[in-house]
């Protein structure tokens, strides 16, 4: 122990590295003491002090005089300002930041300082001299970093929610608060949670811990897929990789951590050169039922939304990790047979090719690689009933760069966002599948359920014919907070049995919902928060396989059982039966975690 130090009536507070101690004097004034050396690092008198940080190293000070401020940035090691232009949030934030419902702190490796106000949560990056992270969010009063820097946790009173800083845009993981309130947020990274100090009633308090899962998963990719396929048996997962003028595909093995086992050279893919021109890459892209063959196209989208350059679909071998052969015949520079769509049949030995007019869908003998005969031609567009030009519009609508496909399992029937195609005759008719934009199709395993997402979130349920609508499920429409904008479906996959359907969207959001009652099983998925491009189950449906957009692909338990022994592990066991009767005594008492050999 040291010497005494301060003065009777003061305020004192620990720095995070638990050296510095920084003493608040009334009627104004702080002094900061250094616990180590016995000595004052630095004092400013009379002045009142709105908001102080330390920086964990103990070299940094960054302070508001006044409740104006702006924020300052003292270094404590030469006892000096830092010049002017390393002040953080120059202009009117720079002050907001000094109110009295503000805070500072910084980052754990003092080289970054967090600034929470009523509406938003600001990074600033003191190397850089520029902001790092944004996080438009009302209402919130605490903030915390992970101890790596890449995620903020903060509390908003209803929610804890939990950011990534380089993708600020929308929270990774939220977990309402019932009858609590949340503080002293705290990450326990070796156990995987955040803990924090939850207050029930005005006298009971209790540590209590938040499981992040998945939401803080390494494999964060700085360059986005464009697009996600899974196999059907559920083993083999192809992404597009799209740079500034080319597209590269690789394909990785779902078991084993997701290891590349094959990837196809570039092709080129030009984005616009002139703010001008909206000339747009499309890729269409396809993989075989049992993940060893990949089918992709390149088409050219004119400013009009007319298509133009049109590549041969190209078959790759993904075990010899070769190009096995070009399909010239589907691919042209003539308009009526441009591709919008590619799909393996279920045996893998034929591949349907859609085009985006009145050409017919063809059928392509994939161990041939020839265009396989008594495909007649699809009737005009007046006598299906379809507007002229209809299907031209669709196909080449330009809000996404996919356009969903669905086959049905026994082959004989394919279906696009406006038009549904009975196989091998090529006869079309017209489908309104769902009010909005489509952005998923997926078939139940059976073929008797077809389900069709919309950009809005929704989900609407048709028979296997197309024929009659059975409904809708709210998808991923319910995610959204009030004043945000909705969450595009994205994502959409069946398990084994039919009975669960899983819906993913852009933002993140991962739910799954019975096929029967249309309700949600229990509450959404962790995932990374980046936008779910792909889905699959496990052949056995004990595993749903996810692609997100930026984040490595992953594998979730999703077998009732393994869940609740996965929980039941978490959380220590279930209630005592005096918890019981504490917090639901409405309901009788029964073990929810009895004791197992295991999922």
């Amino acid at each position: 122990m040291g010497e005494p130090f301060g003065h009777v009536g003061s305020f004192y507070s620990f720095g995070p590295g638990d050296r510095m101690v920084l003493e608040e004097r009334e009627p104004g004034g702080i002094t900061l003491w250094d616990t180590k050396h016995q000595r004052v690092s630095f004092e400013q008198r009379r002045t009142a002090v709105s908001q102080w940080a330390i920086s964990p190293d103990d070299r940094l000070l960054a302070l508001c005089s006044g409740r104006r401020g702006p924020v300052r940035i003292r270094d404590l090691t030469g006892h000096r300002k830092q010049a002017a232009r390393s002040a953080p949030w120059p202009g009117a934030f720079g002050r907001d930041a000094c109110d009295e419902e503000s805070s500072l702190r910084f980052a754990p490796d003092s080289r970054a300082l967090l600034a929470l106000t009523a509406n938003e949560v600001r990074v600033w990056d003191l190397d850089r001299h520029r902001e790092r992270t944004r996080i438009r969010h009302k209402g919130l009063d605490e903030a915390a970093f992970s101890p790596d820097g890449r995620f903020i946790a903060a509390t908003d009173g209803e929610e804890i929610l939990l950011w990534r800083t380089a993708n600020p845009t929308t929270p990774v993981l939220r977990v309402p608060l019932t009858n609590e309130s949340a503080t002293q947020l705290r990450f326990d990274v070796s156990a995987g949670v955040i803990r924090y100090l939850s207050e029930l009633g005005s006298t009971e308090l209790a540590v209590r811990t938040v499981s992040y899962g998945a939401a803080m998963a390494d494999g964060w990719s700085g360059q986005p897929a464009a697009q996600a396929v899974y196999s059907e048996n559920g083993r083999v997962l192809a992404l597009e990789r799209r740079g500034e003028d080319t597209s590269r595909f690789e394909v990785r093995q779902v078991a084993g951590g997701g290891r590349r086992i094959s990837r196809t050279p570039a092709v080129r893919c030009e984005r616009a050169k002139s703010p001008y021109s909206e000339d747009t890459c499309r890729i269409s892209l396809a993989v075989a039922p049992d993940g060893a063959t990949l089918a992709y196209t390149r088409l050219i989208i004119d400013s009009d939304g007319n298509p133009g350059e049109q590549s041969p679909v190209t078959l790759w071998d993904v075990r010899g990790n070769s190009r096995s052969r070009s399909l010239a015949g589907p691919g042209s520079s003539r308009e009526d047979a441009a591709v919008v769509g590619l799909a393996f049949t279920r045996d893998g030995r034929s591949l349907l090719v859609r085009h985006g007019d009145d050409t017919p869908t063809e059928t392509w003998d994939v161990s041939a690689g020839r265009r396989m005969g008594g495909t007649p031609a699809e009737p005009p567009a007046h006598e299906t009933g379809a507007p002229s030009g209809a299907a031209v519009l669709r196909s080449f609508a330009t809000s996404r760069d996919s356009h969903p496909l669905a086959v049905r399992p026994d082959g004989r029937l394919l279906v696009t966002p406006g038009q549904t195609v009975t196989l091998p005759s090529g006869r079309t008719a017209t489908n309104r599948l769902a009010d909005g934009e489509i952005g998923a199709l997926a078939f139940s395993p059976d073929g008797e359920q077809l389900a069709a997402g919309t950009i809005g979130g929704r989900v609407a349920l048709w028979d296997g014919e197309v024929k009659q609508n059975l409904g809708s499920l709210a998808g991923t429409y319910g995610a959204a907070r009030p004043g945000s904008r909705a969450e595009a479906v994205t994502a959409l996959a069946y398990s084994p049995d039919g009975r669960t359907l899983a819906v993913a969207g852009d933002l993140g959001t991962l739910q799954l919902w019975d096929a029967a009652s249309r309700r949600p099983l229990g509450g959404p998925l962790p995932t990374p928060g980046d936008a779910v491009l792909a889905l699959a189950f496990s052949p056995d449906g004990r595993t749903l396989h996810t692609a997100g957009e930026r984040s490595a692909p992953r594998s979730l338990p999703v077998d009732p059982k393994r869940l609740t022994a996965s929980v039941c592990a978490r959380a220590g066991g279930g209630l005592s039966r005096a918890d019981w009767h504490k917090y639901i005594p409405e309901v009788p008492y029964r073990d929810v975690c009895p004791a197992t050999d295991g999922p």
